[in-house]
């Protein structure tokens, strides 16, 4: 599966855009979420460089996510697994109780675990909350 324009609208939105990069923990960020090694303190983007960045970035994800993911889900319940594990991480995603919920067909328990990942050292982050709020929701549109 591909995430939908969905998708990567709603990305866009709870990323927000930034133009220049930024720390975010131990690696720099750019655009909308976009880090990897030729992301430097300092540097600069387009809006449109970083929306053609987020579209592969999510693919990146998508691809990972659809290896990861053994039970059927609908597009909903795919998008919002791939906005989650853009945000989390892929090796984060890959050890989750949601996760464990969802191959194991329990497609209700594992949209409850959403709201679990709200946390940044151990404290509820109020911009995470709502973006794991709008994830959930969108998951279990899918159900």
């Amino acid at each position: 599966m591909s995430p939908s324009a969905d998708c990567v609208a709603m990305v866009r939105a709870v990323e927000g855009f930034a133009a220049t990069a930024y720390p975010d923990g131990a690696y720099h960020s750019i655009g909308y979420g976009h880090h990897g090694p030729e992301v430097a303190v300092g540097g600069r983007i387009t809006q449109d460089e970083a929306a053609r960045l987020l579209v592969v970035d999510l693919e990146t994800v998508a691809d990972k996510v659809s290896r990861l993911v053994r039970v059927q889900v609908s597009q909903n319940q795919f998008d919002a697994l791939v906005s989650l594990a853009y945000n989390i991480g892929l090796w984060a995603l890959e050890k989750s109780t949601l996760l464990r919920y969802l191959n194991a067909g329990e497609h209700r328990k594992a949209a409850g675990e959403f709201k679990r990942w709200n946390r940044v050292r151990g404290i509820p982050v109020s911009g995470l909350t709502a973006r794991r709020a709008k994830e959930e929701a969108l998951f279990r549109k899918g159900e």
